[in-house]
Parts: structure tokens; C-alpha cells; sequence
């Protein structure tokens, strides 16, 4: 309603909202509220009632359902702005409802739009007792609200889905996405969230927030101002899982300029437990402490914090555990990455646990920003501290004292922390805490770099001890070979460096063995030096797949030697162009030295033309090919590798047959083979790591066979044949992915030269078709795959040796003019290559 409209209309208004209101007028209308729609524009509209608004028509459902309500306030081109209550202060400001009901209610689908005005707390869906709250939302992009925001309240039940989103405006207090008030886990807070890119929250901002689990909430900020602290989930009494806080600009906490904060920020927030929350922030400022996931006295398990930019001026925790529940308190699997250009003002904690619990299995990688305090893989109180990890790659900075701790404790253990260095140039106070050191020379690394120089920083103790380390020294992948004698300096301090160290290699990649020495000189520095570069046995993997696309594409120059052929013969007997086709596949087993099993189909399709001669007849024709298949190879060490392989390509074949019974044959191939392989098996610098490639290059092949027809009786013929077999596989260069590895393969080309002889004895069986049987012999003189990594020769596998293969097949003739010849076969081959094949071909004559 606008302003200007009568009195007696404005008095209308007033007495019908009157009764819609909760007041003194009492419960009016107790059915289900649903679908309603109400505009409070301006103040005529409300006229300062003095009552809530109770969703949108102010219906209130003592039972059953509140849904699909909207509650609008205020508008976009200002006005008369509403005040809904009946005074200024915080106190006498009344509350907005999207959708309200009482017990074992259902509140759903309700909103509420805040676009200008002032008034107390906002629901966008509010249930009594047992009631649930669901998919409810608020919307504000102006305006003022005194008290707090919450997308969805059960008084005893879930809250699910509900959403606040502000784009503008300020709330006095806090915001809440969704909130159950039950003690049951079974009534859960799941699903909710608030999102802020602009506007002002004077308390706190929590997505999801309840006394039983909290699960699978978030909050996302992306400008504007929060004065408290913010949660993705908070559970009073029992589990935040999952919960996610993003922030991507803005300012949360107050900073008082005296660097001491009392505000944080965390993903979720529980009592029993805190596992897989997640903070992400790649902008904006956190005036306080950030933590993946925090238990005020339960388990804080595999939570993550991602920073690659804005700005954290306190402390950043993975995992943190308050410990007040003995025996149940752990901190681990933790993890903090800290990338791009973010910073951190003090320290860095994978995991922090404040009492006995342990601290286990917890990560800190670092591979850019800047970071001012120390870095902790993980600290306990009382607790054992133990494999937990520092990883530190690219360029970060550090503070002057900056200590790397693979664990710390007050009164506990610490064992087994390992601190990764995956750069040089790195700089840093000191390193304590670590069993084991693995420095990884990058493709950078040059003979004399430093890796991590340690500067002892301002406090009394400024040498450094490695006592009881082990200190691991190998190449990555895409590094190029260091030569034999070359040495780096891994650690450096001038203030001395002292201890009883083992020394250890890693592998470059999953490819190249370098052997290294490394030695304390002069008290202050550790060099490594190359004594022996090798290639790795784990090599002949990757190599397999070009042996065992070789092989593929053998098995499709099989297929057209013997059966495409006869069936281009058969095509072309009408003495007119005819189409034929030829099908096969099976499962093969090539033995390499390892072995490779390959498993696929093929096909070949063309056209037959015959040609009458002096000697007989010519048939020649063009045709297309195509194969499909993958593979498994195996070596003996137990690696395994998986791929799949195809080619596809044009040629021509021919064949000469006399009226003597004797045949010359022959065909020319082109295509082109792609390939991909994979393994889990290959170890690399960091242990058993996934590994693949894609490759793709051009074939070419021929063959020539010379043969025999004799007629043994009226339906008996034998024929005796010899065939040369060649194929050539043009080579590739490929990039082996996977973490840890990154070094090239230069795949030279896969010659196959293969002799065959053999003799097939056919039958007829009268005019429905005739069965034949078969031997032969074949002989491998080349099939070699050989592979160079940075100069050095892989181990290469081979299929060079004797085959033997026995056939059995059965010819179906047609019935009709229009019916196909089907030529039906089966060969089994034992030696170099184990298996079956079979072949479909057929011949239509039209």
C-alpha cells in the first residue's frame, strides 16, 4: 500500500493485521499457514502494531505445516521506511517471521526479503516443539535488524537446508543459517548456510549451529564485515563433520591494535568431535586464529585448511583439540596448505592437541605466502607427537624466527616427523622436531646450490642438531641428470650443525637410481654428492605399452593376412566389385622377458575386384581397419601397469591365384595407434605413487605370402603356405604425470619382422559349407620396445622367438542371393604368444 490512501483504508490495514498478529487477540486462524504473501512497504502498512510479524499473512500453525510463505519488507526506492515495533531501542523492535509453527510442525520453503527498514529478529521459518525447519530462507540486502538472523529454528527437531544470504545491510547480532535446540543426534543440523558479500554482523556468523550433530554446513564470505567470530558449523554437545567455511574477501574480527585477538574463525566447531571441516581462504582478512576443525574435548580428525591469499594475523591450526575427554581426544590427519600470496602473522599448527591425546598423521604443505611464525607438523601437551610432515615447495617466505617443528611437546613423545623440501634458496631460523629429512633436487638444482639455509635466528640456541636423523637425498622427476661427482649443500647453518645422522637416497622419479654420499663438512654445512646414476628396473613398465600397441596392431596384420584376404577372394569371385569384412579378437599373452596380456577386437572392411589372367585371376581392392583393445603388463618385481590401445587406418591388398593351385599374396597398411597407460605400482620419491601417460603415432605395414591348393579327393583340399610379416611403429616422446615423477620417455620405433609357415586341410560338407583345420609356425626376428630417460636406456621388453598356433574353423555358404558368406574360426597359440584369437568374416555379393 502507498502513501495518500484514506484513513478509513489505513484503519482497514490496521485491524486486519491486528487480527493476524500474535497479541492480545490470541491464536486466530489455527490452520496450516501456507502460500501466503504480505508486503510491509511503508509504515501506513504496519503502523507500528507492536506485534511480530508471524509469516506471511501472520497465520500460526499450532500443528502441521508453515510452507511456501514470503514476508517482504520495505523496498528497493526507500519511502516511508517500515519500523516494525513500536519504538527506536533494540529492546522494542518485534521480530519477522517467514513461516512460523508450533509442536511437531513442519516448517518449509518459507522467506523472508529485508530490503530496507528496521525491526528485531528475523526467522525465516520457525518451529515449536519437535517441530522441523527446512529449506526456509532470508534474504537481506538492506536495512537494519537489532537482534539476529536465522534461516531456520526448531525448538526440538532438524534444521535442514535453510540459507540466509546478505548482500547489504546491518544486523546487530549474529546470523545463523540453521539452528536446532535438541539433544538428540538424531535431529541434526544439516545442509545450512549463510553468505555475506557485503553489509555489517555485530556478533557472530555460524551455518549451521545446534546441540546434537552439526553436519555438512557452510558459510561463505565474501566482502563486508563480521565483528565476531564465524563457524561453518558449531555443535554444543555433540559432532561438527564436513562443515565448510569460505572466505574470499571481507574483514572478520575486530582488530584492537594491540596483536592480541580473541576472535577465530573455523570450519566446524564441535565437543565429541571435529572431522572433515574445511576453511578455504583466498582473500580478505581474519582479524584472529583460523582451525580447520576444533573439539573442545573430543577427536579433531582429518579437517583442512587451504590459504592462498588474503591475510590471518593470528594463528592457523589444521586440527585442535582442547582434551578434555581422556583417552578421546586425538588430533589426526590434519591438514594446512598454504599457497599463492597468503599470510600468516604467527605460527602454523597441522595439528595441535592441548592435552594427552596424540598427535598423529598430521600435514603442513607450504609452497608459497608468507608466514611469520613457526611451523609445526604437530604439537601435544601430554600426548605422543608422531608422523606428522612438513612439505615445503616453491617459494614461500618466513619470518627471522621462523622454526620448522616436525613435532613439539610440553611433556609427551616425539618420533617419526619428517620434514619434506621440495626447493632450494629456502630460508628459515632453525629445524627441530624431525626423524627424517628428504630433500628432492629440483629441475633447477644446480652443482654447489644451497637448499635450506638455516640463520639461527635471535635466541640463544642457534646451532642446529640432526642427532638420531636420517637425512634422505633424491632427484624429482622432470630434474635433469645430475652427472657423477656433482654435490649440493643440503643444510647450512654458520652456528654450527651437529649430530649422529643416517644417510639415505630417494629415487628420481620413478625412473633413474642416483646413489649419493652426504657428509657434515666443516661442522656447519651437509653436502651430498652423486656417486652413481642408474637407471630403474620399474622403467621397463611404461615401456610395455608400446610393445603391447605393437602387438595389437600385429593381431589386425593377422586378421587381414589370413582371413581378410581368402574373403577378398571369395568377394571377387562374381567377377564384380564386392564388398567383404573381417572380424576378430581374443586374448593374447606376449611374453617380454615380463609378460603383457592383451585383450580386444578387430576389423577389417573393403572391396574385392578380380581381373582374369593368362596365369588366373588378380583380386585386389582397398580397405579400412580398425582395433580396439587394452592391456595388462607385469613385471617381475610385481608392478603392474593397465591401458587401453586402438589403431585405425587404409590399404590395399592383392592376391595372385594360378590355375596351377599356387598363390601369391600381399597387402600395405597405414594408420595411426593411440595409447594410454597407467599404475599404481611404479616407486618413486614418495613410495608407491599413480602414474600415466598418453601416446599417439603413426604405423605402417606389409606382408607377402606364397602358397599352395591341393585337391586331395572331390572335397578334401590342403593348402601349404609361407608369409612374411612386417609392421613398423613410428616412436613417441611422452611425459610421465603422477607425483613424483615428470620424466621424459623417448620411445624409439617397434619393428616387428615375423615368418610364418603353415598348412590348413579344408573338407566340404555339400553345399551348406565346409570345416577345415590347421597348423603353423612363426617366428619373431625383431619386437623390441626400447625407451631412453635422460639418456639413460630403460630395460626393454621383447617378444623376439617361436610361436605355435593350431586353427579350427567352419565355412557357412549362402542360401540366398542376397546372404553372406560366413567364414567362422578359432586359434589357439602357444610360446612367445599365449592365447586365443577368433574371426568372423563374411562376404556379401549383391
Amino acid at each position: 500500500m502507498k502513501k495518500g490512501k484514506s484513513v478509513l483504508t489505513r484503519r482497514v490495514l490496521a485491524g486486519l493485521l491486528a487480527g493476524v498478529l500474535l497479541g492480545s487477540v490470541g491464536y486466530v486462524q489455527p490452520a496450516a499457514a501456507a502460500g501466503q504473501i504480505v508486503k510491509i512497504e511503508t509504515q501506513d502498512d504496519y503502523i507500528q502494531a507492536g506485534n511480530d510479524v508471524k509469516d506471511s499473512a501472520g497465520n500460526i500453525s499450532p500443528s502441521g505445516s508453515a510452507s511456501g510463505n514470503q514476508v517482504t519488507i520495505g523496498t528497493a526506492g526507500g519511502g516511508d521506511v517500515p519500523l516494525i515495533g513500536t519504538g527506536t531501542g533494540s529492546g522494542e523492535q518485534k521480530n519477522v517471521y517467514g513461516g512460523y509453527g508450533f509442536s511437531s510442525a513442519v516448517v518449509d520453503n518459507n522467506h523472508v526479503y529485508i530490503i530496507s527498514g528496521q525491526m528485531g529478529q528475523v526467522y525465516g521459518g520457525y518451529a515449536g516443539s519437535n517441530g522441523a525447519v527446512t529449506n526456509n530462507k532470508i534474504t537481506v540486502t538492506g536495512g537494519t535488524i537489532t537482534d539476529s538472523v536465522i534461516g531456520g529454528y526448531s525448538n526440538g527437531s532438524s534444521a535442514t537446508g535453510n540459507k540466509v544470504d546478505i548482500t547489504d545491510g546491518t544486523v546487530k547480532s549474529y546470523v545463523i543459517g540453521g539452528y536446532s535446540n535438541s539433544y538428540s543426534d538424531s535431529d541434526t543440523v544439516t545442509g545450512n548456510s549463510v553468505t555475506i558479500s557485503k553489509g555489517t554482523i555485530e556478533d557472530y556468523v555460524k551455518g549451521g549451529y545446534g546441540i546434537g550433530k552439526v553436519e555438512g554446513n557452510s558459510v561463505t564470505i565474501s566482502g563486508g564485515e563480521v565483528h565476531k567470530i564465524v563457524y561453518g558449523g558449531d555443535s554444543i554437545n555433540s559432532t561438527a563433520v564436513g562443515n565448510i567455511l569460505t572466505i574470499t574477501g571481507g574483514t572478520i574480527g575486530q582488530d584492537d591494535g594491540s596483536g592480541m585477538y580473541t576472535y577465530y574463525v573455523a570450519g566446524g566447531n564441535g565437543v565429541e568431535a571435529a572431522t572433515d571441516n574445511i576453511v578455504i581462504i583466498e582473500k580478505g582478512t581474519v582479524n584472529g586464529s583460523v582451525t580447520g576443525g576444533d573439539a573442545s574435548s573430543g577427536k579433531s580428525t582429518d579437517n583442512k585448511v587451504y590459504i592462498s591469499g588474503g591475510t590471518v594475523k593470528d594463528v592457523v591450526y589444521g586440527g585442535y583439540s582442547a582434551g578434555n575427554s581422556v583417552g578421546n581426544d586425538d588430533v589426526m590427519g590434519n591438514l594446512i596448505v598454504i599457497s599463492g600470496n597468503g599470510e600468516v602473522a604467527k605460527n602454523v599448527y597441522g595439528g595441535f592437541g592441548s592435552a594427552s591425546g596424540a598427535v598423529t598423521g598430521n600435514e603442513v604443505r607450504i609452497s608459497g605466502g608468507i608466514i611469520s611464525g613457526s611451523v609445526y607438523g604437530g604439537y601435544g601437551q601430554r600426548g605422543a607427537v608422531t608422523d606428522n610432515s612438513v612439505t615445503i615447495s616453491g617459494a614461500p617466505k618466513f619470518g627471522t624466527e621462523s622454526v620448522l617443528y616436525g613435532g613439539a611437546t610440553t611433556s609427551g613423545t616425539v618420533s617419526g616427523n619428517i620434514l619434506n623440501i621440495h626447493t632450494k634458496g629456502l630460508e628459515v631460523a632453525n629445524v627441530k622436531g624431525f626423524d627424517v629429512y628428504n630433500f628432492y633436487l629440483q629441475n633447477d638444482t644446480q652443482a654447489g646450490n644451497t637448499l635450506l639455509t638455516l640463520t639461527g635466528g635471535n635466541g640463544s640456541d642457534k646451532s642446529t642438531s640432526l642427532d638420531g636423523s636420517t637425512i634422505n637425498v633424491g632427484m624429482e622427476g622432470s630434474a635433469p641428470a645430475l652427472q657423477v661427482g656433482d654435490s649440493v649443500i643440503l643444510v647450512k647453518n654458520e652456528n654450527g650443525i651437529t649430530g649422529d645422522v643416517t644417510y639415505g637416497k630417494i629415487k628420481d622419479g620413478v625412473s633413474i637410481e642416483y646413489e649419493f654420499t652426504t657428509e657434515l663438512e666443516g661442522g656447519t654445512a651437509l653436502v651430498s654428492r652423486v656417486t652413481r646414476a642408474g637407471i630403474s628396473g620399474d622403467s621397463k613398465s611404461p615401456v610395455e605399452t608400446q610393445l603391447a600397441a605393437a602387438a595389437f596392431i600385429n593381431s589386425g596384420a593377422d586378421l587381414l593376412a589370413g582371413s581378410g584376404v581368402s574373403s577378398a577372394v571369395t568377394a571377387a569371385g562374381s567377377g564384380n566389385a564386392e564388398m567383404f569384412g573381417a572380424m576378430g579378437g581374443g586374448s593374447m599373452r606376449y611374453k617380454s622377458g615380463s609378460h603383457a596380456d592383451v585383450h580386444g577386437y578387430n576389423l577389417a572392411l573393403g572391396v574385392g575386384k578380380a581381373i582374369a589372367n593368362k596365369a588366373g585371376q588378380l583380386t585386389f581392392g582397398p580397405f579400412v581397419e580398425y582395433g580396439h583393445g587394452n592391456y595388462t603388463s607385469h613385471l617381475d618385481s610385481g608392478v603392474r601397469g593397465d591401458g587401453n590401445t586402438k589403431y585405425y587406418g587404409i590399404g590395399m591388398l592383392a592376391r595372385q591365384d594360378n590355375t596351377s593351385g599356387v598363390y601369391y599374396e600381399g597387402s600395405l597398411r597405414y594408420g595411426r595407434m593411440d595409447a594410454d597407460y597407467g599404475s599404481n605400482d611404479m616407486s618413486g620419491s614418495l613410495g608407491k605413487v599413480y602414474t600415466q601417460y598418453d601416446s599417439s603415432n603413426a604405423y605402417y605395414g606389409a606382408h607377402l605370402g606364397i602358397g599352395k591348393v591341393t585337391e586331395l579327393n572331390d572335397s578334401t583340399k590342403a593348402d601349404v603356405y609361407a608369409k612374411l610379416l612386417y609392421t613398423h611403429q613410428r616412436g613417441d616422446s611422452v611425459t610421465l604425470q603422477g607425483q613424483g615423477a615428470g620424466e621424459e620417455y623417448d620411445f624409439d620405433a617397434v619393428d616387428s619382422t615375423r615368418a610364418r609357415v603353415g598348412a590348413r586341410v579344408s573338407k566340404a560338407y555339400g553345399e551348406r559349407g565346409s570345416g577345415y583345420v590347421g597348423v603353423a609356425y612363426e617366428y619373431e626376428f625383431n619386437g623390441e620396445a626400447r625407451a631412453t630417460v635422460k639418456g639413460f636406456s630403460t630395460p626393454s621388453p621383447s617378444i623376439k622367438g617361436s610361436s605355435g598356433m593350431l586353427e579350427l574353423g567352419y565355412i557357412l555358404q549362402p542360401q540366398g542371393a542376397n546372404d553372406p558368406s560366413i567364414n567362422i574360426g578359432l586359434q589357439g597359440w602357444g610360446g612367445k604368444k599365449q592365447g586365443f584369437t577368433g574371426n568372423v568374416n563374411f562376404v556379401w555379393t549383391f
